[in-house]
């Protein structure tokens, strides 16, 4: 039977993303942005506790998002 006075709690965390864009006028009517996006560069990367049991056991776990860089160029006229 689980001791609701003593509940468990897991560790901290922190996680974040960065996000860097540039734009500029090429001609009169051409803009041209460009931006990287990286998803993740903040944080763990190990599983993460999720359930745990009456004894103290981690029972689930889920699986920390991974990082990810994403480039992208626009062009408006």
């Amino acid at each position: 039977m689980p001791l609701l006075n003593k509940p468990f709690y897991g560790k901290d965390e922190f996680n974040g993303d960065v996000w860097v864009k540039y734009s500029r006028k090429l001609t009169e009517k051409i803009k041209w942005e460009v931006q990287l996006n990286v998803r993740n560069l903040i944080g763990s990367s190990s599983d993460i506790p999720v359930a745990i049991d009456p004894d103290g056991h981690t029972s689930v776990y889920r699986i920390a998002p991974e990082k990810a860089w994403y480039l992208s160029n626009t062009f408006s006229f």
